[in-house]
């Protein structure tokens, strides 16, 4: 009867919670900052390599520069994880670190990070448990850490981590790297020029899109303080063959322009309401929208 039991509770545990890292095709979106560009960073789960005889995901970061010294995108490399049980690992410096372990208790410790290039910092990056939690996303119950970097090491994770897909940095002092470890300052440490992060959706092939913010997971961020909404502008239909109807509430739009993947700008009209997209080949563009007050809204799209 007891183990009966027991297997009961087990498979009550299994459904109540979801599985502790990403499925195909996750990915996350971020807006950035630093004191002189912004943009988005994206990072995508694209396929699985072996690694020290893991099985592990390879996960590309895409940086979006908008405002500052010129458009680009930047691919900003690739970063490597695996989950065992309730522990989710990265690949740095040649070797795995604990990234995240979804079973931890309160006063838990361990490192993410060791870099021994500055004698001012720290060597090893450690962090603490010190808040353990779950939260309700999508209809289901994922559970939480708080982690808080202890050692005045130059790495720091800091901030809500949740099951799935990781920390969720509401402002830059949480963490400025996305999923992984960021910079921080320490006492004499290198002044680094590093970008500030803020989370604002994650999605997998079996996870609807989450999203806490008001902005568009499709929208790449322009300036962050000007950004226009969802509600702003509507852009259908979108995949199009032939030409893209643009309609704005509560803003008046003073031209159009559409880009290619390389942020070359192919297409500029005054606004009138639409833009004829039929010459163009096949493919993936942007179109950015600007307002009679110089805000911007860049969106992608597929020419059919």
């Amino acid at each position: 009867m007891k183990e009966l039991l027991a297997l009961i509770f087990c498979i009550l545990l299994t459904n109540l919670f979801s599985q502790v890292w990403i499925d195909n095709g996750a990915q996350w979106t971020f807006d950035y900052s630093n004191v002189s560009e912004s943009g988005t960073w994206r990072w995508e789960y694209t396929h699985d390599t072996i690694i020290q005889g893991h099985q592990s995901q390879v996960i590309n970061g895409t940086q979006y520069r908008y405002g500052g010294p010129g458009t680009a995108i930047i691919n900003t490399g690739e970063t490597y994880t695996y989950h065992s049980n309730d522990s989710v690992f990265y690949f740095k410096d040649n070797q795995f670190f604990l990234l995240y372990d979804f079973g931890a208790q309160i006063g838990d410790t361990w490192v993410v990070s060791i870099d021994t290039n500055f004698s001012a910092c720290e060597d090893s990056a450690v962090v603490e448990v010190t808040d353990t939690g779950t939260m309700l996303i999508n209809g289901v119950n994922y559970r939480t850490i708080t982690l808080e970097t202890i050692s005045a090491s130059l790495y720091a994770l800091n901030g809500l981590c949740v099951e799935r897909f990781g920390i969720i940095p509401t402002s830059y002092q949480n963490n400025n790297f996305g999923f992984v470890p960021g910079y921080q300052y320490c006492p004499n440490g290198p002044i680094i020029d590093y970008p500030l992060l803020t989370f604002r959706c994650y999605e997998d092939s079996t996870f609807p899109t989450y999203n806490p913010t008001s902005r568009d997971c499709d929208t790449l961020t322009l300036d962050l303080s000007n950004e226009l909404t969802i509600d702003d502008i509507k852009i259908y239909p979108v995949p199009s063959s032939n030409s893209i109807q643009i309609e704005s509430t509560g803003k008046t739009i003073s031209s159009v322009e559409i880009l290619d993947m390389n942020l070359r700008t192919i297409v500029r009209q005054p606004f009138k309401g639409n833009i004829d997209i039929s010459e163009l080949n096949s493919g993936v563009y942007f179109i950015r929208i600007i307002t009679e007050n110089k805000n911007q809204f860049l969106r992608k799209f597929v020419k059919r």
